[in-house]
């Protein structure tokens, strides 16, 4: 589950402004280490790793070492469904 319990309106408010940003300062492609990615959702990098294995939330794999990658649109459609 997400820690999103407990933050404010305009925290994550804050979360998805800064997930456009980096997306706008990023050159191609536009995606997030596993690392940025759990901090902008404020879970553990383990937690990310867990849901990709389970499905929940499946990361790009980008080279053969198998490294995660994350798109800013996903991450903020889950933060727009958890704060409903």
């Amino acid at each position: 589950m997400l820690k999103l319990i407990g933050r404010t309106k305009k925290e994550l408010r804050d979360l998805i402004l800064m997930i456009k940003n980096m997306s706008k300062t990023q050159e191609l492609p536009n995606l997030l280490t596993i690392r940025q990615a759990a901090k902008v959702i404020n879970v553990h990098v383990e937690t990310l790793r867990r849901w990709d294995k389970s499905g929940k939330f499946k990361a790009i794999i980008v080279n053969e070492r198998g490294d995660r990658r994350y798109d800013p649109k996903d991450i903020e459609a889950i933060l727009k469904n958890k704060k409903k």
